[in-house]
């Protein structure tokens, strides 16, 4: 049966069924007009596109994260927070040998779409 379906006019036909009623990715379908969640925290987390990507690790760089949007929506302020960000670890760096975790625990924000911590101990050496 699907031998008959799958003939060159009816994958024409599956195809413009699929075009009408599904938003289609690489890797994904979503059926047009359905209500979809977007996570922010989940971003950066594919496994198929980043090693490790629950690490932080700064000798790696990862190209064409979602921090700063990408395309025509990319952040305008996002050379700036990557100076910011270069010369505060620099300093840091330059000062302390050692950043470790604290003894008190970490609290994340109470947040269903970003990813953060309302506070991380850490201790200088």
């Amino acid at each position: 049966m699907l031998g008959n379906f799958l003939k060159p006019g009816r994958r024409r036909e599956l195809v413009r069924n699929v075009q009408r009623h599904y938003a289609v990715t690489k890797r994904h379908a979503c059926r047009l007009f359905a209500l979809v969640l977007v996570y922010l925290g989940a971003a950066n987390r594919d496994r198929a596109r980043w090693d490790a990507p629950e690490l932080l690790d700064w000798a790696v760089a990862r190209e064409r994260h979602m921090a700063f949007g990408f395309g025509v929506h990319t952040c305008i302020g996002a050379p700036l927070a990557r100076l910011e960000a270069e010369v505060a670890m620099s300093a840091l760096l330059a000062r302390f040998e050692h950043v470790d975790l604290g003894q008190e625990r970490a609290r994340r924000l109470p947040s269903g779409v970003l990813f953060g911590f309302r506070s991380l101990p850490l201790v200088f050496r």
